[in-house]
């Protein structure tokens, strides 16, 4: 669990999140500054082993934000591994 100075954030299970066309997955960070979007987007895709879709874009006014999505589980062999 990761706690920052004002919310408790629990890691999702991402292998059971499917990044579609249909229904997309999306994380999205808000900020005042720049600095502290880029830093919190970088927390989240560590945290929830997202990948950065939009980086740090300034909204109307001062607002800032960015965009993550889920990286896709890497695909099951069926073969298990095993050779031959």
């Amino acid at each position: 669990m990761i706690w920052s100075s004002k919310v408790r954030i629990r890691p999702l299970r991402l292998a059971s999140v499917r990044h579609t066309a249909l229904m997309a997955v999306r994380f999205g960070v808000m900020a005042a500054t720049e600095q502290e979007c880029a830093e919190a987007l970088a927390l989240l895709c560590a945290t929830l082993g997202a990948r950065v879709v939009q980086q740090p874009a300034q909204l109307a006014g001062e607002r800032w934000i960015a965009r993550a999505v889920p990286t896709p589980a890497a695909p099951v062999r069926e073969d298990r591994g095993r050779e031959g």
